[in-house]
């Protein structure tokens, strides 16, 4: 153990800016336990 936290899988999904209303709505309002928080790319 090093003490850090292997946060490598904490943001998931990660989407492109174009598709995060859909994404919005598929992975945080009507499905989040599909997801742990949601990533946004520019």
């Amino acid at each position: 153990m090093n003490g850090y936290l292997n946060c490598e899988d904490l943001i998931d999904p990660v989407v492109t800016f174009a598709k995060s209303p859909e994404s919005y709505m598929q992975y945080v309002d009507q499905h989040p336990e599909q997801s742990i928080k949601m990533g946004v790319t520019f």
